[in-house]
């Protein structure tokens, strides 16, 4: 569970600026999905929305932080037109809020972690990789069922 209320604020707003937007794209473009993408496309750090044009990547579309973030400074090109504030955040696009390494929403989450958790998964889990264990760590973590924010009604269709 997110216990920091900034934290979950974060997820609840990377939700709707960028995994409800790119939700709503995959149903109007119907592209072909595999059983694995299908199931990979029901969370917000999705490899798909993350690694297809189009989606997470594309700011100038509106999959970027629709409010600033002060972990990202103010870029010029990538948030041409958006207002700099007083306060010198940017707006990132999805694909940055979520995979900055040392900033991103991702590697915030995994902060939550326990160290004692991960070691466990890994030896119970030995049939997936560690990037799958990652992955449905932080998938978990990021359920609308564990956000005390708002008692799992971040978003309705989360699968």
């Amino acid at each position: 569970r997110i216990n920091d209320p900034l934290l979950a604020q974060e997820v609840a707003d990377f939700t709707n600026d960028c995994y409800a937007r790119a939700r709503a794209k995959l149903f109007m473009t119907q592209p072909t999905l595999s059983k694995d993408q299908l199931n990979d496309v029901n969370w917000i750090g999705s490899r798909f929305f993350l690694q297809t044009p189009g989606y997470y990547d594309d700011g100038f579309s509106g999959f970027r932080s629709h409010t600033p973030r002060t972990k990202w400074p103010y870029d010029t090109t990538r948030d041409a037109g958006l207002p700099q504030t007083t306060g010198g955040g940017g707006f990132p696009t999805c694909t940055q809020w979520w995979s900055d390494a040392s900033i991103g929403l991702r590697a915030s989450c995994w902060k939550q972690v326990s160290p004692d958790l991960l070691s466990k998964l890994a030896q119970w889990a030995k049939f997936m990789t560690q990037t799958e264990v990652n992955d449905s760590v932080i998938r978990d973590l990021v359920s609308p069922r564990k956000q005390k924010l708002t008692q799992g009604q971040v978003y309705t269709d989360y699968g």
